[in-house]
């Protein structure tokens, strides 16, 4: 397999050509994210995605879209930043970081009310 380099393009003789290495990588962290988002939905429009709590017209509880990097510290509209919430978990978290309000008490308690009640 003949492999030169040409200003900042590895050119590769064979069915694959690579493109220059940073495209390469931003393409690969991109496939990343997507499959983060994917199981970050697995429950997409069946369950919350802090609390676990189901969503229904039985339980009362309603559905809402939640940024996972809110908007206002520069999260954008794409899929990938974007979960199923109830509306408790929505307004709560507001514009807190994810890490901080998985790990709040408040989401904590939560959880436990909701695995009593199961």
């Amino acid at each position: 397999m003949n492999v030169w380099r040409r200003a900042r393009v590895v050119v590769v003789a064979g069915p694959r050509v690579l493109r220059s290495p940073r495209r390469w990588l931003a393409q690969v962290a991109a496939h990343r994210r997507a499959d983060g988002a994917a199981r970050a939905n697995r429950n997409a429009g069946t369950h919350c995605f802090y609390c676990d709590v189901l969503f229904g017209e039985d339980a009362g509880v309603q559905r809402t879209i939640d940024h996972r990097v809110p908007r206002s510290r520069g999260g954008r509209d794409v899929l990938a930043n974007m979960v199923f919430a109830c509306r408790a978990c929505n307004e709560r978290k507001a514009d807190v970081a994810e890490a901080d309000f998985v790990a709040s008490q408040w989401l904590a308690e939560r959880r436990g009310q909701r695995d009593e009640r199961q």
